[in-house]
């Protein structure tokens, strides 16, 4: 799509700029001829000076209103035809931009299908259904092979080819993915699933499927299903009702249709999508598969040709009289005054008057005649010579016939004026290069069509004449307008819930980083106080054990000068004793020896003892601080643990509240969405329900003035027929009239044999008289009769009438009603749907609130694990240090 930044037209972009010629098309392609037109423009004949072939150009305005939006359809169909090429499918050739005008160039085609049907006025051929089928068939399955849907396969955009070839036209309305959702198409060729897209979600390239379907009965009964219907009405009969089928031939003359064309028209409009056929399968189907004629489709539009160019001549006849009614209009104006009289006298000529009367009629028309064949040839020689003239290469041609002159006043309005103004026909002023130039382009003129003059010149004033096109095209871009603005508040919605979940799980993540932090701060605080309370624990150890050391050594130090002391006293008895026993000198000095090393292993061994009992002194009092150590940092440790435990579950209440917090916002929110989506749906519901009452509303009056107006035209012609039925009474009367006359002469003559010759003058007044009783008799029966006549006419074009305005009028109020009915089931669903869909939100949030809650309860039971984990471990570390 192009960018909304950019204007309509604008080629700054250069993937836009690629599709699109800035040269003059005007200086490429001569000889334009208006062959159709429609609400996105109109469609011209032109001839390729390059390539010396036929092309048509449509061209496609983005002016006015909706001009952005009409640029994109543009950009999307151009860019559409660039990426396809299939022989069933009109050719793409080139795009030109010039001022507001998109001109899309391609592949000629001499006529649709529906143009045929309008020509021919007559069915096509069953076989010629098939040919017709098998080829389009096989452009569909390219489309769909590339998941496009065409979204507006009919009559009227089945093209033909010079050569016989049937290919699909018009992908403006193509879809470029599949599934889709939008509302597109021609309403009486919709499938109900797009009819109901917004209503009941997507639909697939089985909706072309669909109007195939619609299509084979249009080319079969020469209009599609519900056409004499308002087309808003027809919708929503096709969305609601059953499938229309093919209606067999009543004709006897004419042969039926086979059973496997009734069962592929079934099988192609089934109302679910899923049953339909695929393309592969119509393709493989007994009607499409069945023996045909090879040149088939070329015989037919050979016999076209031939009737478009029968009633060209035709319509070039009537112009012809008309010119001489023109130019004999005197002459005329004086010979049917003079019919207007004798139709007027209703007096009883004899015999021979009117003999006179036939032989003056019949030489008058004699002349005349012989004076129309004067004009004729003046005229054929003013053709001949106008023939030479043509407009130059920019000049529209609005008409497709071999004349240049319009034949009648609105179709020189559809010719469109030159930058140089109007060429008049009789216009002397050319100059030799101009005649060249024209004659050159008249003679490389490969213009064929199927489409007659008059179907040309009155599909413009239909369209300006009747607005259901623009009706139909506001109706579709309200449709598409509703569905834009229903999903840009979707998307809407859906970024402000996934920005509101930004936030949130922000705000969630940013507390339970913050928790997360805390959390390692309490336990970094924690490990530094143990760390603290190890270190002062083992400095107090230290101090402890040092100073108990220094005292210990201190008690030894006295205890072993004390042993001294006591071992100098040991000793000094021990000598004396043993100078009292007056030992000699070597047993005293061996008892001396012993006793002094008995002596000394008694002081060591005292010393050895009090060192022992010194040693396990320390290293109880060192065993009783330790313990009373770890005591207090299990405690401390107990004490910051709990304190530890109380913040995360301090933090772990403040997250719970949080997420509950958090599930509120999002219900609040997503209940404001959904009332928002709520109401704009209503509110689309209610303008789409306005704009198909108003619609139809209008449908009906312009039905009703149109009855009106037939009815005030039969009433014009009536004295017209009158006129007519009268001049029937008038001979029949006239004929009794010479009839018994005849009869009195016989009866006269046979009378006046009888009687004596005196008597003759007598019997002649009163058979006179007799006579113009039976004739007076007879004018008063004539007067009756035209009087009987006239008022049973009236009476019964009276009658008449008042019942076609009755039938109208229960019939648009039947639409009216059906309409009506349609739409409050529509409300109705709309209401149930979104009940629905309220219950759905309110199961997704109980479903969400549930997840919240079981998150909180598991966050809960782990925690509570964890807890009761640690104070066993506590409680286990602190019984086996007791």
């Amino acid at each position: 799509m192009a960018p909304a930044k950019l204007k309509p037209g604008n080629l700054k972009d250069p993937e836009i700029a690629e599709l699109f010629s800035t040269k003059d098309p005007e200086s490429r392609y001569e000889d334009l001829r208006e062959i159709g037109h429609g609400a996105f423009g109109a469609v011209f004949y032109a001839l390729d000076k390059e390539t010396k072939e036929p092309v048509a150009i449509k061209k496609m305005s983005f002016s006015g209103k909706q001009s952005l939006d009409k640029w994109n359809d543009i950009i999307r169909e151009v860019r559409f035809l660039r990426s396809i090429q299939h022989p069933q499918i009109v050719r793409y050739k080139a795009s030109f931009l010039k001022e507001q005008t998109c001109w899309l160039v391609m592949e000629y085609c001499v006529g649709s299908a529906a143009d045929i049907l309008k020509v021919y006025k007559k069915p096509f051929m069953q076989v010629e259904i098939a040919a017709i089928c098998q080829q389009t068939l096989q452009g569909l399955f390219y489309l769909h092979g590339m998941k496009r849907i065409h979204r507006d396969v009919k009559a009227g955009n089945i093209l033909m080819t010079d050569s016989g070839l049937v290919k699909l036209a018009d992908l403006g309305s193509a879809s470029l993915v599949s599934p889709a959702q939008t509302f597109v198409g021609s309403p009486y060729w919709m499938a109900p699933e797009v009819i109901l897209a917004q209503d009941s979600g997507i639909y697939d390239e089985r909706a072309d499927i669909w109007s195939f379907g619609i299509t084979c009965i249009e080319l079969a009964e020469l209009k599609p299903p519900f056409l004499d219907m308002n087309a808003y009405s027809a919708m929503y009969h096709i969305a609601q009702n059953d499938p229309p089928f093919l209606q067999p031939i009543e004709d006897p003359e004419i042969p039926p249709w086979t059973e496997d064309f009734h069962s592929f028209v079934e099988q192609c409009l089934r109302k679910d999508p899923q049953q339909r056929l695929s393309t592969n399968a119509c393709l493989a189907h007994p009607f499409i598969t069945c023996e045909k004629p090879p040149n088939v489709i070329m015989n037919l539009i050979n016999r076209i040709k031939n009737a478009v160019k029968e009633q060209d001549h035709s319509q070039y006849g009537k112009l012809r009289r008309l010119i001489c009614m023109e130019i004999n209009g005197n002459l005329n104006e004086e010979n049917s005054e003079s019919v207007e009289a004798q139709n007027e006298d209703i007096s009883i000529n004899s015999e021979d008057d009117i003999n006179q009367q036939k032989q003056q009629q019949s030489k008058q028309s004699q002349e005349n005649k012989e004076e129309d064949n004067k004009i004729q040839e003046n005229q054929q020689v003013h053709l001949q010579n106008n023939n030479q003239l043509s407009v130059n290469n920019r000049t529209i041609i609005s008409l497709n016939g071999t004349d240049s002159f319009p034949s009648s006043e609105t179709e020189q309005q559809l010719q469109p004026q030159t930058p140089s103004g109007i060429l008049s026909m009789h216009s002397t002023t050319f100059d030799q290069q101009q005649f060249k130039d024209d004659i050159n382009t008249l003679r490389r003129s490969k213009f064929s069509t199927l489409r007659t003059t008059k179907i040309i010149a009155r599909e413009l004033q239909e369209y300006q004449a009747d607005n259901l096109y623009e009706q139909m095209c506001g109706y579709k871009r309200l449709r598409q307008q509703h569905h834009k603005e229903l999903k840009q508040l979707e998307e809407r919605c859906k970024i402000d819930a996934d920005n509101q979940r930004l936030k949130l799980d922000r705000e969630r993540e940013q507390m339970e980083g913050n928790f997360q932090r805390e959390t390692e701060k309490v336990r970094t605080q924690i490990q530094l106080e143990l760390e603290r309370r190890r270190r002062e624990d083992e400095e107090e150890l230290k101090k402890v054990n040092k100073t108990r050391e220094s005292a210990l050594k201190q008690d030894l130090k006295s205890f072993v000068a004390a042993q001294k002391k006591e071992y100098k006293f040991n000793k000094e008895r021990c000598k004396m004793e043993l100078k009292a026993q007056s030992l000699s000198k070597s047993s005293f000095e061996v008892a001396m020896k012993a006793a002094k090393a008995r002596l000394n292993e008694i002081r060591q061994q005292s010393e050895r003892k009090f060192a022992d009992e010194q040693s396990l002194t320390l290293q109880t009092e060192l065993k009783e601080l330790g313990k009373q150590q770890l005591l207090r940092l299990h405690n401390l440790e107990t004490q910051l643990t709990n304190n530890e435990l109380n913040i995360r579950a301090r933090q772990l209440d403040t997250l719970h509240a949080l997420l509950n917090k958090h599930h509120e916002l999002i219900k609040t929110l997503e209940f404001s969405h959904f009332n928002l989506i709520e109401q704009m749906k209503r509110r689309h519901l209610e303008a789409q329900h306005e704009t198909e009452l108003s619609s139809q509303r209008d449908y009906n009056r312009r039905a009703l003035e149109e009855k009106t107006k037939e009815h005030a035209m039969q009433s014009k012609q009536q004295p017209r027929e009158l006129k007519a039925k009268e001049a029937i009474i008038r001979k029949q009367f006239r004929l009794a009239v010479k009839i018994q006359t005849r009869q009195f002469k016989a009866y006269q003559a046979h009378m006046l044999q009888l009687v004596p010759k005196e008597e003759h003058k007598e019997l002649h007044i009163r058979l006179k008289e007799e006579q113009n009783r039976k004739i007076a008799a007879l004018a008063d029966q004539y007067e009756l009769t035209i009087e009987k006549m006239v008022t049973e006419q009236t009476v019964k074009l009276d009658s008449q009438q008042e019942e076609d305005l009755r039938c109208l009028t229960e019939k648009l109020n039947k639409e009216l009603s059906l309409l009506t009915d349609y739409q409050e089931k529509q409300k109705a669903s709309l209401y149930a749907q979104i009940e629905r869909e309220r219950v759905q939100l309110q199961d997704r949030l109980n479903l969400r609130l549930s997840v919240v809650q079981q998150k909180i309860n598991e966050d809960k039971t782990f925690f509570d694990r964890t807890c009761a984990s640690i104070r066993t471990r506590q409680k286990k570390e602190n019984g086996d240090d007791d």
